[in-house]
């Protein structure tokens, strides 16, 4: 999965429709709580038998997840490679 504070890219074992909405339910690691968030499928590519690569826009987060988007922000920060 790639992960940004607006979004993500997730590989599923079905395809999603463009336009379709998505509860989703983000795990980082080294953080215990879920954030719960929905999300609009932007593109979704077959890549084989039960495995399809979408694109996910968030289009709402949970009112006391909002802050986690800066949590995810850092997140994918910290985890990027120096330049």
């Amino acid at each position: 999965m790639d992960l940004s504070a607006s979004g993500l890219c997730l590989l599923a074992p079905i395809g999603v429709e463009p336009g379709a909405t998505l509860a989703i339910e983000v795990a980082l690691e080294g953080h215990s709580e879920l954030i719960l968030a929905m999300g609009k499928v932007i593109w979704c590519n077959g890549e084989g038998p039960q495995r399809h690569r979408m694109g996910v826009a968030f289009s709402w987060v949970r009112e006391e997840d909002r802050s986690a988007l800066d949590v995810i922000a850092d997140f994918v920060q910290e985890r990027l490679p120096e330049a």
